[in-house]
């Protein structure tokens, strides 16, 4: 059980909040990004709906090589550990993206940035799971998901709005 979290209900306390805002906040920038992933691909690497396919192939395959890795070695770090990997990895996959915008690096800086998303989710999440009583589960799996993909969603698409 996480510092600060001794009650009998350890998800309504101040740690287990900040926890789950720490958590939406990083997957808020990541999400952000994957909205503006069509007008990056179409107007930075000036691609066709293929390159834009090719990157969201690159998405999909970090997911999963982050999957894996986080089955094999997520034991191994502590959470805030796995909250600097994914801090360093995205802001430096961001930074790439902008900074050499170029396809093959872009496909690369895409599927880091999954990877280190995807190793900083499932422990994260975990530690939701075992955190929140089955009971009340449920209602705060689908507050958590609002948080990432209800607020990240729009603020992409304003980001894609200012482009145009």
């Amino acid at each position: 059980m996480p510092v600060g979290c001794q009650s009998e209900q350890p998800y309504r306390s101040k740690n287990f909040v900040a926890l789950i805002i720490f958590i939406a906040a990083a997957n808020l920038v990541a999400n952000a990004f994957t909205i503006l992933t069509v007008p990056y691909s179409a107007q930075v690497l000036h691609g066709t709906a293929r390159i834009y396919g090719l990157l969201q192939m690159a998405d999909l395959a970090g997911g999963l090589i982050g999957a894996y890795l986080a089955g094999k070695y997520s034991n191994r770090l502590k959470l805030w550990q796995w909250a600097v990997v994914a801090l360093v990895g995205t802001g430096g996959s961001l930074i790439g993206l902008g900074v050499i915008p170029t396809f093959p690096t872009a496909v690369l800086f895409l599927i880091v940035l999954h990877v280190v998303m995807t190793l900083f989710n499932i422990p994260f999440m975990t530690s939701v799971e075992l955190l929140v009583p089955e009971s009340v589960r449920g209602r705060v799996m689908t507050t958590f998901v609002f948080l990432i993909s209800g607020i990240s969603s729009p603020i992409g698409r304003f980001g894609r709005m200012a482009d145009d």
